[in-house]
């Protein structure tokens, strides 16, 4: 996860950026208590814009309260109840994400700063693994499953799609308890549609430089950026469509924001920014 999913407040209402700030305070020092300093670095856009999720949800608000900043002390900040069990469960999410992102970073890039960053987080991950148990299991098969499907020369752009769909969903999956079964489906539905749509934008993202260092991206599979384009809408379409049956009772208008109106936004800039190598920009 790369944090497409950070919102712009730019234009909005004031109480939206207030509201997503609970959470993300929440999260951030829920990380500092169960993994102490450290584990702020472990913060995460697309967890904090599925806790506001879930907790829209439940039968009630979640309440705020008032004290200062993990990182700044001398910054008051509102924030969520950071020892309830969805934030304990998100910032062990959190830190277990961030590990493999780190072993990416590692494999790829290399060098002495991932190397110091990985032995500065083992333990971090180990109270992860621990804490997570069963769920920790299910995502690291859906984690080599993925890497097996990135690694095949052979593979369809369909197949690389589905995969990352399954991979944010393991993810998700255990912050996802306690619902119905229509509601879960359609949370877990929404996680899926929400990996793949953030596997398009970052290969849209990087596909100026994977062209000119003739790097695999996999839009390059299609026919044309129509194809990737007419399929990044149909994304956000059933996406939409998911948020409206979903029984929502707090931060509608927040939730909105975030997973319709700020994708949305944020897809149309970056295709409509996307350059062919020689300066001109592509016919979309």
């Amino acid at each position: 996860m790369v944090g497409y999913l950070k919102p712009d407040f730019k234009g909005v209402p004031k109480e939206y950026k207030k509201e997503y700030k609970s959470f993300y305070c929440g999260l951030c020092k829920a990380l500092k208590k169960q993994y102490n300093c450290i584990g702020i670095l472990s913060l995460n856009y697309e967890i904090t814009a599925f806790l506001i999720l879930l907790s829209g949800l439940r039968e009630e608000k979640n309440k705020a309260f008032h004290g200062s900043c993990t990182i700044t002390p001398f910054v008051p900040v509102a924030y969520i109840d950071y020892f309830q069990d969805d934030l304990i469960c998100a910032a062990n999410l959190s830190a277990l994400i961030s590990h493999y992102e780190i072993k990416d970073n590692l494999q790829d890039v290399g060098g002495l700063k991932w190397n110091v960053i990985n032995k500065l987080t083992a333990k971090k991950v180990k109270k992860s693994i621990n804490s997570l148990q069963d769920d920790f299991i299910k995502i690291d098969n859906v984690v080599y499953s993925y890497y097996k499907t990135e690694k095949d020369e052979t593979i369809k752009f369909q197949d690389i799609l589905e995969s990352d769909g399954n991979l944010i969903e393991s993810f998700l999956s255990p912050l996802v308890k306690n619902y119905d079964i229509e509601t879960t489906n359609l949370l877990l539905k929404l996680a899926n549609l929400l990996g793949q749509w953030i596997y398009l934008i970052d290969a849209y993202d990087d596909l100026e430089d994977d062209i000119k260092n003739d790097n695999f991206n996999p839009i390059l599979l299609l026919d044309n950026l129509d194809e990737a384009r007419i399929i990044i809408q149909s994304i956000e379409t059933e996406m939409s469509g998911i948020i409206n049956k979903l029984p929502i009772l707090f931060y509608k208008g927040l939730i909105e924001y975030i997973f319709i109106y700020n994708l949305t936004d944020k897809s149309k800039s970056l295709i409509e920014s996307i350059k062919k190598p020689g300066g001109e920009k592509w016919h979309l």
